[in-house]
């Protein structure tokens, strides 16, 4: 079965290259992107509900590259307006 390999922008890897810096893991929960982006973690996880997530022991994870598309996603949004 064919793989499907998504392309990441030079953006979106370097956000989420400093995602990981900052935070210090690939995979993070909501506290961990409240933190990232100075918000609670209630906040963070509303901004997180059209993101994919992985159960890893009954806690919801999120993968930096997909924060890191959210974010950037959003910051071209900002642009348009």
């Amino acid at each position: 079965m064919a793989r499907i390999r998504v392309e990441i922008t030079p953006l979106e890897e370097r956000t989420a290259l400093d995602i990981r810096s900052v935070i210090g893991a690939a995979t993070l929960t909501a506290a961990d992107v409240g933190a990232y982006l100075g918000v609670n973690r209630h906040t963070a996880s509303k901004w997180l509900r059209d993101v994919d997530s992985i159960v890893i022991n009954g806690r919801r994870r999120y993968q930096a590259i997909d924060i890191a598309r959210k974010i950037e996603a959003s910051r071209e949004r900002g642009h348009e307006a």
